[in-house]
Protein backbone atom coordinates (compact mmCIF):
# COMPACT_ATOMS: atom_id res chain seq x y z
CA UNK A 1 0.00 0.00 0.00
CA UNK A 2 1.75 3.40 -1.10
CA UNK A 3 -0.36 7.03 -0.10
CA UNK A 4 2.34 8.70 -1.88
CA UNK A 5 0.50 10.65 -4.30
CA UNK A 6 1.75 11.13 -7.92
CA UNK A 7 2.96 14.44 -7.17
CA UNK A 8 3.98 16.51 -3.96
CA UNK A 9 0.66 17.88 -2.73
CA UNK A 10 0.20 21.82 -1.27
CA UNK A 11 1.01 22.39 2.19
CA UNK A 12 -2.09 24.39 2.10
CA UNK A 13 -4.46 21.27 2.01
CA UNK A 14 -6.16 20.73 4.96
CA UNK A 15 -4.50 18.46 7.72
CA UNK A 16 -6.53 15.97 10.00
CA UNK A 17 -4.45 15.65 13.32
CA UNK A 18 -5.10 12.30 15.43
CA UNK A 19 -4.36 11.28 19.03
CA UNK A 20 -4.54 8.39 20.59
CA UNK A 21 -7.14 8.57 23.26
CA UNK A 22 -4.66 6.69 25.77
CA UNK A 23 -3.03 9.99 25.84
CA UNK A 24 -2.79 11.98 29.23
CA UNK A 25 -5.27 15.14 29.87
CA UNK A 26 -1.98 17.48 30.28
CA UNK A 27 -0.45 15.81 27.31
CA UNK A 28 -3.65 16.44 25.10
CA UNK A 29 -3.46 20.07 25.66
CA UNK A 30 -0.31 20.58 24.91
CA UNK A 31 -0.84 18.84 21.81
CA UNK A 32 -3.60 20.81 20.52
CA UNK A 33 -2.04 23.92 21.70
CA UNK A 34 0.79 23.09 19.12
CA UNK A 35 -1.89 22.44 15.77
CA UNK A 36 -3.53 25.34 16.46
CA UNK A 37 -7.40 25.96 16.05
CA UNK A 38 -9.06 23.09 14.78
CA UNK A 39 -12.49 21.13 15.25
CA UNK A 40 -11.61 18.42 17.79
CA UNK A 41 -13.64 15.27 17.00
CA UNK A 42 -13.76 12.65 20.02
CA UNK A 43 -14.70 8.83 19.43
CA UNK A 44 -14.96 5.61 21.10
CA UNK A 45 -14.87 3.52 18.15
CA UNK A 46 -14.12 4.02 14.23
CA UNK A 47 -18.11 3.83 13.18
CA UNK A 48 -19.16 7.00 11.76
CA UNK A 49 -15.51 8.35 11.93
CA UNK A 50 -14.67 8.45 8.60
CA UNK A 51 -17.68 10.66 7.60
CA UNK A 52 -17.88 13.01 10.17
CA UNK A 53 -14.03 13.84 9.24
CA UNK A 54 -14.57 14.19 5.47
CA UNK A 55 -17.67 16.31 6.62
CA UNK A 56 -15.75 18.45 8.38
CA UNK A 57 -14.42 21.62 6.48
CA UNK A 58 -11.26 23.10 7.94
CA UNK A 59 -8.52 21.39 10.06
CA UNK A 60 -9.69 18.57 12.11
CA UNK A 61 -8.01 16.66 15.44
CA UNK A 62 -9.23 13.12 16.29
CA UNK A 63 -8.77 11.79 19.64
CA UNK A 64 -9.60 8.06 19.73
CA UNK A 65 -8.58 4.74 20.39
CA UNK A 66 -5.67 2.98 19.11
CA UNK A 67 -8.26 0.89 16.69
CA UNK A 68 -10.52 3.25 15.94
CA UNK A 69 -7.47 5.84 14.23
CA UNK A 70 -6.03 2.73 12.59
CA UNK A 71 -9.15 1.75 10.92
CA UNK A 72 -9.44 5.63 10.18
CA UNK A 73 -6.33 6.20 8.41
CA UNK A 74 -6.46 2.92 6.35
CA UNK A 75 -10.31 4.14 4.97
CA UNK A 76 -8.67 7.46 4.23
CA UNK A 77 -6.03 6.36 2.27
CA UNK A 78 -7.56 3.42 0.11
CA UNK A 79 -6.48 0.63 2.50
CA UNK A 80 -7.57 -3.30 3.64
CA UNK A 81 -7.57 -3.96 7.25
CA UNK A 82 -4.44 -6.35 7.40
CA UNK A 83 -2.15 -4.31 4.60
CA UNK A 84 -0.50 -2.11 7.27
CA UNK A 85 1.02 -1.84 10.64
CA UNK A 86 0.02 1.51 11.86
CA UNK A 87 1.09 2.61 15.87
CA UNK A 88 -0.33 5.61 17.23
CA UNK A 89 1.83 6.04 20.45
CA UNK A 90 0.13 7.90 23.09
CA UNK A 91 1.67 11.62 23.83
CA UNK A 92 2.29 11.65 19.94
CA UNK A 93 0.63 13.66 17.45
CA UNK A 94 -0.12 12.42 14.20
CA UNK A 95 -0.58 14.62 10.64
CA UNK A 96 -2.83 13.06 7.16
CA UNK A 97 -3.01 15.58 4.98
CA UNK A 98 -6.54 15.44 3.01
CA UNK A 99 -6.63 16.05 -0.53
CA UNK A 100 -9.81 16.69 -2.54
CA UNK A 101 -8.92 12.85 -3.87
CA UNK A 102 -7.57 10.97 -1.53
CA UNK A 103 -5.23 11.08 2.12
CA UNK A 104 -1.61 11.02 2.47
CA UNK A 105 0.22 9.95 5.67
CA UNK A 106 2.57 13.14 6.49
CA UNK A 107 4.00 12.11 10.49
CA UNK A 108 3.05 8.99 12.18
CA UNK A 109 4.18 9.64 15.80
CA UNK A 110 5.70 13.21 15.48
CA UNK A 111 8.35 14.24 17.81
CA UNK A 112 8.06 10.54 19.30
CA UNK A 113 10.49 7.64 17.82
CA UNK A 114 8.75 4.63 17.40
Amino acid sequence: MSSLPPYNPDRSERSLWLINAATSLAERRRLLESVGPSEIVEARDAIGLVERVRAAVGEVVVVAPEAALQALVLELVGGKAGMATLCFSAGALSQVQVLSDRAVVRHLNLGRAV
